[in-house]
């Protein structure tokens, strides 16, 4: 890379030192020419950094649950990644797993002997899970929160590190276990309850017991909409079957 005698700020038109910020609007002025080097360590920085990267919004999920959700609600950006990034690192950690293990334990699994690129219930239920997980926290926190916003970001904040959680474990697991799909139930189970009380810190319910029976409550209204989803599928197939 190449010093370069850049001083003028791209966004503000005001004067920023090469290797220094804007003391108007923040932009950082390397003061060198991007390179091969500089472009990895970069992209590498941004999912490793202690700052804004994955390692602080997955350390703040599990341990600081309400700040990092209402403050990006609230508008405050910077503490963290912003929940388009904890997608983005969703993505590339199960495509990390898949070029380790090959599969990726918890969307790799078949059921009945059904072949993998069968269009079965398990992978129904993971391309709805998290619209009906949406859905189900904005009915239960209507009186609270009645955007679509919040639980979005409570999601992609509190439930995709938890995922990616389970589905490391999951992974491990089909190696060593001869039931797998059974411990992805209980495993599945459990992380949804662990966010459905993560997420009742998040939105401000006070006290364990409160707390407890909010997940409850949450977990029975996301198996109510998977039940509805399920019966009004039956009853389209059953009038299908009929009508032929």
């Amino acid at each position: 890379m190449h010093q370069v005698e850049n001083h003028s700020c791209k966004t503000c038109e005001g004067v920023v030192d090469p290797g220094k910020y804007c003391p108007d609007c923040g932009l950082h002025n390397i003061g060198k020419k991007s390179g091969l080097w500089n472009f990895i360590l970069e992209g590498v920085e941004q999912i490793v950094s202690l700052e804004k990267g994955f390692i602080q919004g997955f350390k703040n999920s599990l341990i600081n649950p309400r700040n990092i959700v209402m403050d990006y609600y609230c508008g405050y950006r910077n503490h963290s990644p912003s929940p388009g990034k904890m997608v983005l690192y969703t993505l590339l950690s199960l495509g990390v797993l898949y070029l380790v293990f090959g599969r990726i334990g918890a969307l790799d699994v078949t059921i009945s002997g059904e072949q993998k690129d069968d269009f079965n219930s398990l992978k129904l239920f993971m391309i709805i899970l998290i619209p009906f997980m949406v859905l189900s926290s904005k009915f239960l926190y209507w009186k609270s929160f009645k955007g679509l916003v919040i639980h979005m970001v409570s999601i992609a904040f509190l439930f995709l590190p938890r995922f990616i959680i389970l589905v490391v474990a999951f992974t491990l697991a089909s190696y060593i276990s001869e039931e797998p799909t059974l411990f992805l139930s209980v495993g599945l189970l459990f992380t949804l309850i662990w966010f459905f009380y993560t997420n009742a810190i998040a939105l401000n319910v006070k006290g364990v017991i409160k707390r407890s029976l909010f997940a409850l409550a949450h977990l029975a209204i996301f198996i109510g909409l998977l039940l509805f989803t399920i019966i009004i599928l039956l009853l389209s197939t059953f009038a299908t079957v009929q009508v032929g």
